[in-house]
């Protein structure tokens, strides 16, 4: 039995409170889709412990192989990141385009803002890794 994209990327967005990705699922199911599946193609060579093949058939949406709980909540949380991270990023794209003083770069409240996300990036990253390593301590006791 396969995985659907939309099993995990159902995960993520229970996390996620984002106005664009709600709007776009108002809009367009098939735009929200590709636009979510690109995150998780971010996410997809980041697991690069996990013990099935992580393969897709991206027409499909599916994964070739029937992934655990485990497996796609760790995925899920990969696809968080990428979200994060493309906030972050155009959160700073933003500064600069409105040419943002440097003093309320680094003093302001776009200076804060763009470093508690980027906390909010390395707590999710820490997280994934604790995940991880009993995601595969579990499987390591399987074989002995």
């Amino acid at each position: 039995m396969a995985t659907s994209f939309d099993t995990v990327e159902d995960y993520a967005i229970q996390t996620i409170n984002d106005y664009k990705l709600a709007k776009l699922y108002s809009q367009s199911l098939d735009d929200f889709r590709q636009w979510c599946d690109g995150f998780l193609f971010c996410a997809i060579p980041q697991f690069i412990d996990c013990l099935q093949s992580l393969d897709f058939d991206a027409e499909e949406r599916i994964f070739i192989s029937d992934l655990s709980i485990q497996e796609t909540k760790i995925l899920a949380n990969f696809f968080i990141i990428s979200w994060w991270e493309r906030e972050t990023n155009d959160g700073t794209q933003i500064a600069q385009k409105l040419n943002v003083p440097s003093s309320f770069k680094v003093e302001g409240v776009s200076s804060q803002n763009m470093k508690e996300k980027q906390n909010v990036i390395d707590k999710l990253r820490e997280e994934n890794s604790r995940l991880i390593n009993n995601y595969l301590t579990a499987h390591l006791q399987e074989f002995f």
